[in-house]
């Protein structure tokens, strides 16, 4: 399976708002570089429940204090994939930072 394909499926596994630097390289490991925040629950609960391990995917979750710095961890190369909110996301990609989006994760509040 292809690095890009291996990102590809961690995403779908997790359901969740992953990106990622279009120069990655093949890795034996996925680093996830996520901050603290009720949008990622789908990719702990699929680490928790060994979604991605099923799937042939060793994952390395790492905290980071904010969507910020997952995404200056994605565009130093320390980690593959980030979780960020999509203003943080646009904003670097605004600032020409080579990211792709691959999955969005979004909560509302819908009143009646």
């Amino acid at each position: 399976m292809t690095f890009i394909n291996r990102i590809i499926k961690a995403s779908a596994i997790a359901g969740t708002g992953l990106l990622f630097a279009t120069g990655a390289l093949a890795q034996d490991k996925i680093a996830i570089a996520m901050s603290g925040g009720v949008n990622q629950v789908p990719t702990l609960v699929a680490e928790a429940n060994g979604y991605f391990t099923e799937e042939g995917l060793d994952v390395d979750l790492k905290p980071v204090a904010r969507g910020a710095n997952a995404i200056e961890a994605v565009a130093g190369g320390s980690v593959q994939l980030a979780e960020s909110a999509h203003t943080t996301f646009f904003s670097a990609v605004n600032k020409g930072l080579p990211l792709k989006g691959v999955a969005v994760a979004a909560r509302s509040i819908t009143a009646s």
